[in-house]
């Protein structure tokens, strides 16, 4: 139940699955640049389609050090966020390298004198040398571009961002969705909840999915198991 817009995503990005040069390029480019112009790509990278953010977020949180990255989409596969976004882990990992906030680092495929280590008879004469399963392409790692952008797109703050550009009668409300959706909670429950509120409707009428939704851009609550429930940031939203 997200209602943010989408945004096509490019099609070498859908259907990439290797690394490649530019992906490197893009982040050697990043160390060069002036820093806030680097921040400033990232973030265009975050909100260029906004149901990828919070996804693009979470992988990001998985790279705060160099991983191998099939263990980093393993990780994220199963994060309720991931649902928001029509692309995969693997195609939003390198449409943050290619925004420069993260960066690839490969892995050297095994060379013929490291055979032996692997079990192979040097002495075989013709005998082929066995493959060697390479498991890891390459390592995925946050860059500092990426980590400023992630302490910036912190969820409170982003909460708190929200709350200074609406009248500060909504407030409340905010306050009141989040605690009704501490025990997990329907959109017609919530609608019913809010209907008395006098700031609803004056000065001008606001629905509860306005609240609804902009919780749910920011982390605040998320939709699972057909109710809205509160997340660990939405926790300490509650509290500014």
């Amino acid at each position: 139940m997200n209602n943010v817009d989408d945004i096509e995503v490019s099609a070498a990005a859908q259907n990439a699955s290797e690394p490649r040069p530019e992906d490197g390029a893009a982040v050697a480019a990043a160390k060069t640049e002036d820093p806030a112009a680097a921040r400033l790509r990232v973030e265009r990278a975050l909100t260029a389609n906004h149901a990828n953010t919070l996804p693009m977020l979470e992988i990001l949180r998985a790279c705060n050090e160099a991983r191998p990255y099939r263990d980093i989409e393993d990780d994220v596969y199963d994060l309720p966020v991931m649902q928001l976004s029509h692309q995969n882990a693997h195609a939003l990992s390198l449409l943050l390298v290619k925004a420069g906030a993260l960066e690839q680092i490969p892995v050297e495929e095994p060379q013929p004198a490291e055979s032996a280590a692997a079990g192979v008879d040097a002495s075989a004469g013709d005998a082929q040398p066995a493959l060697v399963d390479q498991p890891v392409d390459y390592l995925l790692v946050i860059t500092e571009a990426g980590r400023e952008a992630l302490a910036d797109f912190d969820p409170v703050k982003r909460y708190g961002r929200m709350l200074a550009g609406e009248p500060s009668s909504c407030r409340a409300i905010y306050r009141k969705v989040l605690s009704l959706c501490e025990q997990g909670i329907s959109m017609d429950d919530i609608e019913q909840a809010l209907a008395g509120i006098p700031a609803m409707r004056t000065p001008k009428t606001v629905y509860a999915g306005h609240f609804v939704s902009n919780l749910e851009t920011v982390d605040g609550i998320r939709w699972a198991d057909g109710l809205w429930t509160i997340t660990t940031h939405g926790q300490a939203m509650v509290e500014v």
